[in-house]
């Protein structure tokens, strides 16, 4: 998921597919369907991560704003980025060991990119316990 999520993260700050292809070694065509698939996502995405922070901090702090050429895949991709910040002050320990796009893999299954996205019920009681080992 690294090469994935870095592909996907390049694209919400904008970056075009060409320049994702040479940055990560992979097909234009590649890419290009990441990040279409993930586009296609990123409303469910979006409201998934936002009751994810809710469940995590009830008084989040303001979401930043996404750069203005990344469009929905850019503000699904801060929404993400404000739950993983909420994650890791509701479990410091976490923060060494969980990336952004790991906490995407977990909170989706890992079907981000999969014909059908699911998205994990929240349940604060247990910290994403696949990385809390």
């Amino acid at each position: 998921m690294l090469v994935i999520g870095q592909a996907l993260g390049r694209a919400a700050a904008g970056e075009g597919y060409g320049r994702i292809a040479a940055a990560v070694n992979r097909s234009v065509w590649t890419v290009r369907a990441w990040v279409r698939r993930a586009r296609g996502r990123a409303g469910v995405l979006r409201s998934a991560m936002a009751e994810w922070i809710v469940a995590l901090d009830p008084d989040p702090p303001a979401l930043a704003a996404a750069p203005p050429a990344a469009g929905v895949w850019g503000e699904a991709v801060v929404v993400l980025a404000a739950m993983h910040r909420a994650l890791l002050v509701r479990w410091p320990h976490l923060v060494d060991r969980v990336s952004l796009w790991q906490v995407a893999v977990v909170t989706t299954n890992g079907s981000l990119l999969a014909p059908a996205l699911t998205v994990r019920v929240v349940n604060t009681n247990m910290p994403l316990a696949a990385f809390d080992h």
